[in-house]
């Protein structure tokens, strides 16, 4: 079986760190961009679920995710934020059909469930 494809954009390297120690030896690939230039580089259709932190100095998660959504018309993402308001989260919702994972107070802390709940979000996103 081939693996999935993921991408994640984020600017901080402990999130970089925490998803490479998730995925180092499950079924998926992992690409890590960290601004929108690096995001835009390594974005092609073949990618199966993009984490896109909402926060990303220069831009935004969502300005990024409409660069890519040209690129990829059927793009599955899942948005991440420690700072983001609801607001930001509800937009991301309405005008993008996406799910937002608050990450917020487990910076730093043990998460015994964050691989089970992060594979389950993936799951979903590639169901869609």
């Amino acid at each position: 079986m081939k693996n999935k494809r993921i991408h994640l954009i984020d600017d901080e390297k402990i999130i970089h760190d925490i998803f490479q120690r998730i995925f180092k030896n499950d079924p998926y690939d992992l690409t890590i961009s960290e601004n929108k230039s690096q995001a835009k580089t390594n974005h092609s259709s073949n990618i199966d679920v993009v984490i896109l932190d909402l926060m990303i100095p220069g831009t935004s998660g969502i300005e990024i995710f409409k660069e890519l959504k040209k690129i990829d018309p059927d793009i599955k993402v899942i948005f991440l934020t420690a700072y983001g308001t609801i607001e930001s989260a509800i937009e991301a919702i309405q005008q993008y059909g996406t799910k937002t994972e608050n990450r917020a107070g487990h910076q730093g802390k043990k998460h015994p469930q964050r691989k089970h709940s992060t594979e389950k979000g993936i799951e979903r996103a590639l169901l869609l």
